[in-house]
């Protein structure tokens, strides 16, 4: 058996309880030998399912397109030698798909780009909510 690429509950909080921590910035996404299959099935379920998938407050716009600069700077840099940036296109070479940079929500586009799902928390005087969101492999 291998070890689990995450623990949530090694860091000693108790199970269950919610908080946010900080990534190391150079480790914040991660692809896997499943990248390929895992984002022709997101491609599927945004298709099939998109209402239930992605949503986002127009007042998001900005921290999604910040989300979405991070990713087109950082895959390449991190992961040569599967994402390649081309022009207003980027190549998921594994995957062979070209994702456009631009034309739909930033969120959206930043979530065709890696296997993880995305969801963009503000806080504000009444605490963290969600502001944008592409859910497509939740747990259960």
């Amino acid at each position: 058996m291998t070890a689990f690429a995450h623990a949530p509950y090694a860091s000693g909080k108790p199970p269950f309880s919610i908080g946010l921590t900080p990534l190391d910035p150079a480790d914040w996404i991660e692809a896997d030998a499943l990248l390929a299959e895992q984002l022709a099935l997101k491609h599927t379920i945004l298709a099939a399912e998109f209402a239930s998938t992605f949503s986002a407050l127009e007042e998001s716009a900005a921290g999604q397109g910040e989300v979405l600069e991070l990713l087109a700077a950082h895959l390449p840099a991190r992961f040569p030698d599967l994402y390649r940036r081309e022009g207003a296109f980027m190549r998921i070479l594994p995957a062979d798909r070209r994702v456009a940079l631009d034309g739909e929500p930033p969120l959206l586009i930043a979530s065709r780009l890696v296997q993880e799902d995305l969801l963009l928390m503000r806080r504000d005087a009444s605490g963290w909510r969600l502001v944008a969101g592409s859910l497509c492999f939740p747990s259960t």
